[in-house]
């Protein structure tokens, strides 16, 4: 959203104001997997998390430049809907979409664990 917000003050059009608000959002995340050792989240198949982005920044976009709202606003209801779409597909295990690959790759995909069965076993490891 910061991106996004700075991009419209700068006057760029609409599309870059978003692909500033995507890059903004995730290179952050890309610097502190670097640095700690980790895969990039944005090279990991996981929920939506690049998409989560996108959402964020477009929301915004429209919230800022086209209904006219200002910025806390606009803020608050990218990083509800944001919020929302990524908490729901962290639950329901949505995974993002991942280029075809050969089936014998695909046998030795491990599955990951959903977020139900990670804290259930946090918080009441006697129940497994």
């Amino acid at each position: 959203m910061v991106g996004a917000n700075k991009a419209l003050e700068a006057d760029l059009p609409y599309i870059s104001a978003v692909l500033v608000g995507i890059i903004g959002a995730t290179a952050g995340r890309f610097l502190v997997d670097i640095t700690a050792g980790l895969t990039p989240k944005q090279f990991i198949r996981g929920e939506w998390f690049v998409g989560t982005a996108v959402i964020a920044s477009v929301v915004y976009v429209i919230c800022d430049a086209g209904l006219g709202f200002s910025i806390w606003p606009a803020s608050l209801i990218s990083f509800g809907v944001a919020f929302v779409f990524r908490y729901a597909a962290i639950w329901f295990h949505w995974e993002e979409p991942e280029p075809w690959e050969p089936a014998e790759l695909k046998e030795t995909e491990v599955a990951r664990p959903r977020i139900q069965d990670q804290l259930q076993a946090e918080f009441h490891p006697d129940e497994q």
